[in-house]
């Protein structure tokens, strides 16, 4: 963290009006390159920076975001800052800034080396020279981001730290047919380019002239990316302490209760999937199980929901005020004995399912979705592809489909959130999963 904004913005916390001043500080780097129709299309280098400034003065409370880091922009921002919160009522149930030291331990990061456009490319243009040999054509994104966090509080609070991501992912399109692939990994140089290449091309080959097949219910085995797809649904849907104060949650009244297969662990981790140490309140974030053998036994917490509730903070608070609450952020699947290859050869017949789509919420006190299938999506026997499917929209739910699974993979792949986050999954084979039409693509 660049010693001269830190010094900056000590100096404007010292000189702030307001009774509390909390300064959030955001620098972020990406460079990325996409490619389509076997050619690079767009190389793009962004840098941004972003200050959030919340204030508390006579009961009131409000927050501005600036992106001028000059000490004038900075005071300016301050002041107005104050003026919001001088519109407002004072509010009796206000929640002081952070105040009390945190010990917060420290994430470690593989060494990091610096990628810039060329790499990019040289990777890139490997991947269309793999599929130019098949006959097929590629497009996708290779990019890398690192993001620095520093916050700071009139009470002496100061906690900072980075996040590096990358991903590369691939569609290989052969006449036809499509197939995907991705990888994502805390840096450039984790990322698997060459399997990557290799499972997408293979999935665009095998997937030509695909069959229709009945909606029904069918047994499946999910690759790792479509568990992912499942699996961001869940801090939406059934890890926030806020939804569940709120009554917008499935099991109110009912945390440590059975409602998924044993089989099923996840916990909320930035040290197994990287992350930040803090959250952006200044709280050390905490290794939190949420799911423990199939037991929904935690929720995340900011100070907000963890006073409401008379429970520790888990570190896992948004910028504040906010109407969404605590996110978890870092969630890691716990994997199982078995290979992903035995995962696939002990179904006798179902579906292999690539990636999924376009997922929606249809009813969330039922954790019920919908979404299709994309890039690959083929009909199993005896373990091995027979042929491929067209795409199906699923219809099902969140507790069905993770009520009974039947084997998961030990292997496991990091995957990027929609939300800001990571996941770490494995592969599933689950029993039953409820297709309610075809997809029309």
């Amino acid at each position: 963290m660049p010693t001269d904004i830190r010094s900056q913005l000590e100096r404007a916390i010292a000189s702030s009006p307001a009774e509390a001043t909390e300064f959030v500080y955001s620098e972020t780097s990406e460079g990325s390159t996409r490619f389509g129709a076997d050619a690079i299309t767009q190389n793009v280098v962004r840098a941004s920076r972003s200050l959030s400034i919340r204030v508390q003065h006579a009961g009131r409370e409000a927050r501005v975001a600036i992106t001028q880091m000059s000490p004038a922009a900075i005071s300016r921002g301050i002041q107005e800052a104050m003026a919001v919160a001088n519109q407002r009522m004072p509010d009796p149930d206000l929640l002081p800034m952070l105040d009390q030291p945190q010990e917060i331990c420290p994430v470690t990061w593989p060494a990091q080396l610096e990628v810039g456009p060329e790499e990019r490319a040289t990777a890139i243009v490997d991947a269309i020279t793999a599929c130019q040999r098949q006959q097929a054509r590629a497009g996708g994104i290779c990019s890398s981001t690192v993001e620095r966090t520093l916050l700071l509080n009139s009470f002496g609070i100061a906690a900072d730290g980075h996040e590096y991501r990358a991903e590369f992912s691939l569609t290989a399109e052969a006449v036809a047919g499509s197939g995907w692939a991705k990888s994502c990994a805390p840096g450039h140089h984790a990322l698997d380019f060459a399997g990557v290449t290799s499972s997408a091309l293979d999935k665009a080959l095998a997937s030509r002239s695909p069959r229709q097949l009945p909606p029904g219910d069918y047994p499946v085995v999910l690759e790792s990316a479509a568990v992912a797809d499942l699996i961001k649904m869940f801090p939406w849907l059934a890890f926030s302490a806020l939804d569940y104060l709120d009554g917008r949650h499935f099991a109110v009244g009912r945390l440590g209760e059975q409602f998924f297969d044993p089989e099923l662990t996840i916990t909320d981790d930035a040290w197994e999937v990287p992350g930040l140490p803090f959250d952006y309140e200044g709280v050390a974030k905490k290794r939190t199980p949420l799911i423990e053998n199939g037991r929904l036994t935690g929720l995340v917490h900011d100070r907000h929901t963890a006073r409401r509730m008379g429970v520790i903070p888990t570190g896992h608070g948004s910028l504040w005020p906010n109407p969404y609450g605590p996110n978890a952020g870092n969630l890691a699947v716990s994997g199982g004995e078995i290979s992903r290859a035995d995962v696939l050869a002990g179904l006798d017949r179902g579906l292999l399912i690539t990636q999924l789509h376009y997922l929606n919420v249809v009813d969330r006190m039922d954790l019920s979705l919908t979404g299709m299938t994309r890039n690959g999506t083929f009909w199993i026997e005896q373990g091995r592809i027979a042929y491929p499917v067209q795409n199906l929209r699923f219809t099902d739910s969140l507790l069905s489909l993770f009520g009974n699974i039947d084997a998961i993979s030990r292997e496991r792949d990091f995957a990027a959130a929609f939300w800001e986050g990571t996941v770490l999954v494995p592969t599933m084979r689950l029993p039953r999963m409820h297709f309610s039409s075809l997809a029309g693509f």
